[in-house]
């Protein structure tokens, strides 16, 4: 097993951590807020008393906001095997993970429980309204606590998503380009070869014929040879000729 398959194995046994996580905490918002939820709106009101009804919004806090954070770990998480993947394996260990689950657990609890049973989330007059009505479970809240849960649950994570994710983004644009010009490179390294098999091929063709051009020049000589012969016979005939003709005309 190759040092980057094992590396492949952690990111996706961490990964899968928060994922199952994730799943869990949505699945409990489905059976524990939104079945409460579903009897209010069947009946037109609340059916369970001022105790439950802390319940029922403590847990909608709880739950919204785990799912919220669980979102958030993921995004660091495929931060650093995406960005900083040498370092990955220093930073995402077990030990660090379960660290953050238990804080992803935990901290939802002190913008939930603890808030809503205490009465901090909302003001006298909807405390004193939910008293005097019994059959009444609407969630006010203060502007203190408005400021606190909305900073936890929504506001700090998904400044952290934003933030991993652009720096995901500028990797994978920088990570594309460098394969562009990868491929630009061997491309042009392809057809520089190309070039040069064509050149050498072409250069061992010359000098073949080169070799072979001797030859035929040979035969040129040859040729020319034979003609040379030719006119000298012609000139001896013709010489002959006018001496015969001069032998006649003396006698």
């Amino acid at each position: 097993m190759t040092e980057e398959t094992i590396h492949k194995k952690e990111v996706y046994v961490i990964t899968n951590y928060f994922v199952v996580s994730l799943a869990m905490a949505d699945m409990l918002v489905a059976l524990c807020a939104m079945t409460f939820n579903a009897s209010v709106e069947i009946s037109g009101r609340w059916l369970f008393g001022p105790f439950m009804c802390n319940v029922w919004n403590s847990l909608d806090v709880y739950f919204s906001t785990a799912s919220i954070l669980h979102l958030c770990c993921i995004s660091v998480d495929r931060y650093f095997a995406i960005v900083r993947p040498l370092e990955y394996p220093l930073y995402m260990t077990q030990r660090t993970v379960f660290m953050m689950l238990a804080n992803v657990w935990v901290l939802p609890a002190l913008i939930s429980f603890t808030p809503i049973f205490l009465g901090w989330y909302t003001t006298a007059e909807h405390l004193a309204t939910l008293a005097l009505n019994p059959d009444l479970c609407i969630f006010v809240v203060n502007k203190t606590y408005a400021i606190i849960s909305s900073s936890i649950s929504f506001w700090i994570p998904g400044i952290v998503m934003v933030t991993m994710y652009y720096r995901i983004y500028k990797e994978a644009v920088r990570q594309r380009k460098a394969l562009s010009r990868t491929s630009s490179n061997i491309l042009l390294n392809s057809v520089q070869i190309n070039n040069a098999s064509n050149t050498l091929h072409a250069n061992h063709h010359h000098h073949h014929h080169h070799h072979q051009h001797p030859h035929h020049r040979h035969h040129h000589l040859r040729a020319s040879d034979c003609d040379l012969g030719i006119d000298i016979k012609d000139i001896q005939h013709d010489t002959h000729s006018e001496l015969s003709d001069l032998d006649v005309s003396i006698t």
